[in-house]
This record gives C-alpha cells, sequence and structure tokens, in this order.
C-alpha cells in the first residue's frame, strides 16, 4: 500500500512540475515578444510622428512667405511643440554646404552644464552621412560625446519641388533622457534600442550610449539582422549561462528593439516554487508512511486527500486572484468624458494651428490616418474586411471595432458633409470609442450596449460641434460565440444580411436570402443632448455575411449620372457570398470603382464586411449531399 501511495505522489508529482514548467516558459516567451512588440511600436510611432514635424519644419522654410521674419516664426512655433528636438537644420543636398535655415534648444543643454557651442561640436563629430542617405531615406546614428548628454542625429532626405527628386537633407538632433527612461521601466527584462549598424541607441544604462556600445561584431546580432522574421524570441546559448532573447524590427530608420533575461532569473521564482513542492511531497510520504503503519483505518482518508491536491496542482492552480478595487462606475465615466472632452478640444486647437501654417487638408489627412483599425482580421470562426477611402484629403467616415471578452463591437458612422470639420467630428466619435473600450477592459462590470454607445457618441458629438455638425451611426455588438448581434441605429443605412440556405449551406445565393436589419432609428448624432436609442437583435449564422456600408457606395455616380443604387449593390453581393469576406470586400469595391469610372467622387466610401466561417462538419456534409 506504501509503494502504491509513493508511485501515485511521484507520478502526479513529475506531472505537476512538467505542466508549470511549460506553463511558466509559455508565459515568459509570450512576455518578451509582448514586450519588444509593445515597445517597437510606441518607438516607431514617436520617430514617425519626428519625421512629420521636421517635414512640417522643412515646410515652413520652403514656404513662400513676404517676409524672413514670417518664416523664422513659423519655424519657431513647430520646433517650440517639439521637445524631442534640440536641433535642427536645413541644408542642400551637396557636402560642404551651409544650412538654409537652422535652429538649436539651448535650455536643454543649462541642467547639463553644458555650454552653447556644444550642438557644434556635435556636428563637427557627427556630420551628415551623405554616404548612408544615398542607400536608406532615413538614417538614425548615436550622435553622444563621452562626457556630455545622450543624442540621437535623424538624417532624411527632403524634395522642395515635388518632383520627387531630393534636393536638400534635414538634419536634427534628437534627446535621449525620455527614451533612455521609457527603456528601463522593465524590471525583469534589458530592453535597448539598436540601429542596424549595431549602435546602442537607447538603454536602461546611459553609460553604454554614451560611451557608443556596439553590438556589431556580436554573431547574436548579425543573425537578427540577417533573419526575415519581424519579430521573435529565442534561447541563446553562452558561456555565462543560457539567454532569452527577444526582438523587433522598427521599419521607421531601420531600428531593432532587444530585450533579454538570463534562463535562470526568468525561471527562479519557478526552481523555487519545485524545490518546495519537491519537499512538501516528500514530507507528505513520510507523514503517510508513519501513518499508514500505525493507522491503517485512515490511509483511504489520507490517499483521498493527497489525491485531490495533487489534481490540484496537475491543472496549473498556482496563480492567486487579487480582487481589483475601483471607484464608482458612474463618477469614473463622467471623469473619463470630462477628460475626452478636454482631449477633443486641444486636438482641434492644433489642427487649427497646423492649418493656419500649411495646407489645411494635407495636416487633417495626416491626423485621419491615425483613427483607423487595421482593415483586415479573424477572430475565432468570423473574418472581417473593411475599406475606406475619402472624396477629399479629408472625409467624414468613420469606422472602428474592438473586443471586450467574448464580443466583438463594430461602429460605423457618416457626418455630414466630408474635409476637415467632418474630420474633425469623426475625431471626437473615435476618441469617444476609444474612451468607451478602455472602461470596458478595466471595467468589466460596465455592460456597454449598443444603444449606450451610441447615447455617449450623441453627447460628445453635440459638445464637439454644437450643432453645427452631425453624423449618423450604426453600433452593433456581436456575441463571438452565439452569433447573436444587438444594434441601435442613429438614422444610419441598416446594414445587409446574406443568409444561407440552411440545408445546403454552400449553396449559391439570390436576392431572396438578403435581409436588410429591421428596426427604429433614432435622431442623428449631434442633433440634441438626451437622445435615446432602441436596442434591437438579429443573428449571425454560419455561412451568414454582415455587410455595414455608408450611403457613398450607393449614392456615388458614374459620368453618366447614374447612381451605383442599392440593386446593383444587391446583386454583386449575394453573387459573391460565399466567398471569403476579403474576397467580397474586393469584389464590390472593385465593382464599383469599375462603375465609376474617371468621375470625381462626391462622397466618401465606407465597407465592412464580417462573415461567419462554416464549421468543418457542415462543409463535408454538404459535398457529401
Amino acid at each position: 500500500m506504501s509503494s502504491l501511495l509513493f508511485f501515485a505522489v511521484l507520478t502526479y508529482l513529475v506531472l505537476a512540475i512538467n505542466l508549470f514548467k511549460e506553463d511558466k516558459t509559455a508565459y515568459v516567451y509570450e512576455g518578451n515578444a509582448t514586450l519588444v512588440s509593445t515597445m517597437s511600436a510606441e518607438v516607431e510611432t514617436n520617430f514617425k510622428s519626428l519625421v512629420k514635424a521636421t517635414k512640417l519644419m522643412a515646410l515652413s522654410i520652403n514656404q513662400n512667405f513676404n517676409s524672413l521674419r514670417k518664416r523664422k516664426g513659423a519655424l519657431k512655433k513647430i520646433f517650440k511643440e517639439e521637445e524631442d528636438i534640440v536641433y535642427f537644420s536645413l541644408s542642400p543636398f551637396s557636402k560642404n554646404s551651409k544650412p538654409f535655415e537652422s535652429i538649436s534648444r539651448s535650455d536643454f543643454l543649462k541642467p547639463y552644464n553644458l555650454s552653447n557651442n556644444y550642438f557644434d561640436r556635435v556636428i563637427k563629430r557627427f556630420p551628415i552621412p551623405f554616404t548612408q542617405l544615398t542607400k536608406n531615406p532615413l538614417t538614425i546614428r548615436n550622435a553622444s560625446l563621452p562626457k556630455g548628454v545622450p543624442l540621437l542625429s535623424m538624417s532624411l532626405p527632403y524634395s522642395s519641388k515635388r518632383n520627387g527628386i531630393y534636393d536638400q537633407i534635414i538634419f536634427t538632433l534628437l534627446r535621449q533622457d525620455k527614451r533612455i527612461k521609457l527603456f528601463s521601466r522593465s524590471e525583469s527584462f534589458t530592453t535597448s534600442l539598436v540601429n542596424k549598424y549595431g549602435e546602442i541607441l537607447a538603454h536602461p544604462d546611459s553609460a553604454q550610449v554614451l560611451q557608443r556600445k556596439s553590438m556589431a561584431n556580436n554573431p547574436m546580432f548579425d543573425k537578427i539582422v540577417k533573419s526575415p522574421t519581424a519579430t521573435a524570441v529565442n534561447t541563446i546559448r553562452t558561456r555565462s549561462g543560457d539567454i532569452i532573447f527577444g526582438y523587433s524590427r522598427i521599419a521607421t530608420g531601420d531600428l531593432l528593439v532587444l530585450s533579454q533575461i538570463p534562463k535562470k532569473r526568468a525561471f527562479l521564482a519557478s526552481q523555487k516554487l519545485v524545490e518546495k513542492s519537491v519537499m512538501f511531497a516528500i514530507l507528505i510520504l513520510s507523514v503517510s508512511f508513519i501513518v499508514s503503519l500505525i493507522f491503517s483505518k485512515r490511509i483511504t482518508a489520507s490517499i483521498s486527500s493527497l489525491y485531490r491536491a495533487t489534481q490540484e496542482i496537475m491543472r496549473g492552480n498556482f496563480a492567486i486572484n487579487v480582487a481589483i478595487k475601483s471607484n464608482d462606475e458612474v463618477g469614473a465615466l463622467g471623469a473619463s468624458f470630462n477628460r475626452m472632452t478636454g482631449e477633443i478640444s486641444r486636438l482641434m486647437a492644433e489642427t487649427a494651428d497646423k492649418a493656419r501654417m500649411e495646407k489645411e487638408l494635407e495636416t487633417a489627412h495626416i491626423v485621419q490616418d491615425n483613427f483607423f483599425p487595421i482593415d483586415q482580421l479573424e477572430l475565432q470562426d468570423y473574418e472581417l474586411a473593411a475599406f475606406f477611402r475619402p472624396a477629399s484629403e479629408c472625409g467624414g467616415d468613420w469606422w472602428g471595432q474592438f473586443k471586450l471578452e467574448d464580443k466583438l463591437v463594430l461602429l460605423i458612422g457618416d457626418a455630414t458633409g466630408h474635409g476637415v470639420p467632418s474630420a474633425l467630428i469623426t475625431a471626437a466619435a473615435q476618441s469617444c470609442c476609444t474612451t468607451l473600450e478602455s472602461l470596458g477592459e478595466d471595467f468589466p462590470e460596465i455592460e456597454l450596449t449598443s444603444s449606450l454607445i451610441l447615447e455617449k457618441l450623441n453627447t460628445a458629438i453635440y459638445r464637439a460641434s454644437k450643432g453645427t455638425v452631425k453624423m449618423t451611426f450604426f453600433a452593433a455588438i456581436l456575441d463571438l460565440k452565439s452569433g447573436d448581434i444587438s444594434y441601435a441605429n442613429a438614422s444610419h443605412d441598416m446594414p445587409m444580411i446574406c443568409h444561407v440556405n440552411p440545408e445546403d449551406p454552400t449553396a449559391d445565393r439570390s436576392k431572396k436570402d438578403i435581409e436588410i436589419c429591421k428596426g427604429r432609428t433614432g435622431l442623428i448624432l449631434g442633433q440634441e443632448l438626451g437622445s435615446k436609442y432602441i436596442e434591437h437583435k438579429t443573428k449571425l449564422l454560419p455561412g451568414e455575411v454582415l455587410a455595414l456600408f455608408t450611403d457613398g457606395i450607393l449614392e456615388c455616380k458614374n459620368e453618366q449620372d447614374q447612381m451605383f443604387g442599392k440593386g446593383r449593390f444587391l446583386r454583386n453581393y449575394f453573387k459573391i457570398a460565399g466567398k471569403t469576406a476579403i474576397e467580397i470586400r474586393d469584389h464590390l469595391i472593385d465593382t464599383a470603382m469599375t462603375f465609376f469610372g474617371q468621375r470625381e467622387r462626391d462622397d466618401d466610401l465606407t465597407l465592412v464586411i464580417i462573415k461567419r466561417k462554416l464549421k468543418a462538419q457542415e462543409q463535408s456534409s454538404s459535398q457529401a449531399s
């Protein structure tokens, strides 16, 4: 009996330890990959913003102002807003040429007790890399002096004549103190930013940046540079021990975010837990052996208790759930909306300032590009494919999606008109939806419904436009498990569902299979405060397709002054409904664009396709019949 108990405990202990090690390994690898991906996305966003800012500064220098004073005023205004840039110059695309214009931030040097000629010393030590610029459109190098302050140099060619030929060079020096703090946030992983030449640009230890440490001769770095994979995590053997090493590429500037942690350190806690588990198992076996000799009648109860305990260990029950306490939900929601409206006001003010300095529509277009999510993805049994194209540089259409647990929130809207005013209203809608998404993630007890989303959007848009610009909107919440859809409408075109034949899901479909979502629509967003919206329900079965769109795809006309129309849309919709979401989207858009021809469209085009995949057994049974 004792031998059987010993064998059972040992077996369950080995299984539990292996299960825990596998779970811990997956956690460390996923954490490393998530860390480098998140940091690379944050760094890339920052550098893209800096590139846009430097191009605006170059544009202000090349702008045909009436006086030198106005030109310098425009340059200083943009330079003042970009705190990361401490030196900027615009020069001809030739060596040993003097800059057209330059500007520096001397107050940045005061805390470091550096003289005003420090930037001249840096530029002399690290001049514009003309050789590298002929191969790369953007070059980022370490421009730190050993006894100075961490700096980066960013060089990029610039065309002042819109002919595609680079005739100028933008050269900037970027402060590194904030970026070094970013790479110091992780207490477990050592993260760094490296360019393709192996130069360390940012590191938790600023001395490595100032001393211009390099990884160029590191075989591990050479493998990463040659690897085609954008993001990866691997274990690398070294003389001092195994290291878990992760990296993620940054397209802007051809950079890499690196992350590493010694394997012993990563698995230190699990090793201690394994040791304690072994000691605990030995203790249990010892006590059980003694008890089995003295109290044989109690042996069955002891084994049963031990079995239940080892079963819990096998299930990986090592985690502790910590209850997160929060303030009142209504108070949190109100504070979030107050912050949202303040952010919208700031965004509108910034957009207005930039519009006075350069072309209004071009600036708004740059801002609006960041409002939209990725245009295709797969979630469980669902496919999503979307398309958006504004009628001019700025559009009044907007669509979005975000996931909360097992539900997918789908949003689509159309502001009255198009151009900068409508684009700003879409900014209000996007900011509001982002706030609602954050609340849904941080406060799961708050139940987000489609009618609640429209009510909060109505408040945000009314406050942002005071009733001058309105927006039709459709909000739906799709249950990814059941396919149930709850939706509410604010005077927007109702989506269309293409059903399947329940007896033969793969059969061709016809016009009778198209169903337009039903239900009362509420007032258009932004018309009046306090509007209420009725929630309706429908269902998306396997193989069925849901199409959300704005009126631009139906009402835009071709060169013969004919509208594309709902009938033409429906015919193409049900014919292609058996394909994937991407194929359905591409077919409908290609058909519409061919119909419009060369005529300039007077409205934005937005189309979102959601398809629930057929299950494998449904497809096979249909083919067999």
